[in-house]
């Protein structure tokens, strides 16, 4: 259950910054990556100014913490926690409907990775 909270919550993070206007992953700036997070969860939850700025503080302290982890054991580990502190304050910040969607919209996003994963699996093993 665990390895599926974190993919998911990776897919989450990955799917929501993957579209930065030109911009790859790599080249976006923390703040930026948290802001574009936000935006979609926003429009999508419909999330107040308050909820707003606290969704915006929290994605922010989750990407930094993700970022900070090396090795693929730690960063694993590393995003395991990130993400399930993540999903606490989501929690605590969104109405209950609210968290409902984001428990959605991450079932939605993890699915959407594992096809990724598969069609790459695929191609990789015709090469």
């Amino acid at each position: 259950m665990n390895w599926k909270f974190a993919c998911l919550v990776l897919s989450l993070t990955a799917v929501l910054f993957a579209q930065g206007q030109g911009k790859n992953w790599s080249d976006m700036s923390v703040e930026e990556r948290a802001e574009k997070s936000t935006q979609r969860m926003a429009e999508t939850l419909e999330l107040n100014e308050e909820q707003n700025e606290k969704v915006l503080a929290a994605t922010i302290r989750q990407i930094e913490s993700m970022d900070e982890v090396q090795s693929r054991e730690e960063r694993m580990k590393g995003m395991q926690k990130a993400m399930e502190t993540y999903d606490q304050e989501m929690q605590e910040i969104l109405t209950e409907k609210q968290y409902e969607e984001f428990q959605i919209m991450k079932r939605k996003r993890l699915k959407r990775m594992r096809q990724r994963r598969r069609m790459m699996g695929e191609e990789e093993g015709f090469r």
